[in-house]
């Protein structure tokens, strides 16, 4: 059976807020000891890495050259930033406008998420801590305040909601037409939750969660 795992990526944040308990040397380190052969990656279809801004950086310095030392495969399935990027920056922009209150909800939000992500790392204080169920419960409460604040009425505005989706369902399609057998998806903290909630749910592949592979 296919084993799928997420390692959730702080991008930039890596080699700063993050550096003291999560650089990109515990990103190797968990890489060699879950040993995927393919990293499903939070990149374009298409996109050349080493033109890559600095927030990918952990493509760039980490896991394109690890790749190619442990001859791990690097599938690209961002399908749903090219797809929805125009759209989620306008609603991201505007939302304030779909609700009562918005530009105090907006305000607030952006205040909320500011605290948790600059708390996330002086509260876990390891890789397995930042990938935990903890974590990932965080992560939910954030983006579903999101979804409670703005866009309960306007599902269909809500391109973060699609954005995942989208890039779920390319995930799956890729891990069922694949021969091989392990597969490690490195997508952002905000993303890893949902994709865990959705795979913990799949037949036909064995979910393990990547903090059996961290410090």
């Amino acid at each position: 059976m296919k084993t799928v795992s997420v390692l959730g990526m702080v991008h930039e944040m890596h080699e700063t807020e993050f550096k003291d308990h999560y650089s990109l040397k515990e990103v190797d380190t968990v890489i060699r000891r879950f040993k995927p052969d393919v990293i499903l990656a939070e990149l374009w279809p298409g996109e050349d890495y080493r033109n890559l801004p600095d927030f990918k950086l952990e493509y760039k310095q980490c896991i394109y050259p690890l790749a190619q030392e442990l001859d791990i495969k690097v599938l690209p399935v961002d399908y749903g930033s090219p797809k929805y990027y125009k759209n989620f920056r306008k609603w991201e922009k505007d939302k304030h406008s779909l609700v009562e209150m918005g530009e105090v909800k907006q305000e607030l939000y952006h205040k909320v998420d500011d605290v948790i992500f600059s708390s996330i790392p002086k509260i876990f204080k390891s890789a397995k801590e930042i990938n935990s169920e903890a974590c990932n419960d965080i992560m939910q409460v954030l983006m579903d305040i999101d979804h409670l604040w703005f866009f309960k009425n306007q599902a269909d505005l809500d391109f973060w909601e699609k954005h995942n989706e989208e890039n779920y369902n390319r995930i799956m399609e890729s891990i069922r037409n694949s021969n091989d057998e392990r597969f490690l998806i490195t997508f952002g903290l905000q993303h890893k939750y949902w994709f865990e909630r959705k795979l913990k749910k799949e037949t036909g592949i064995e979910f393990e969660a990547i903090t059996h592979y961290c410090d």
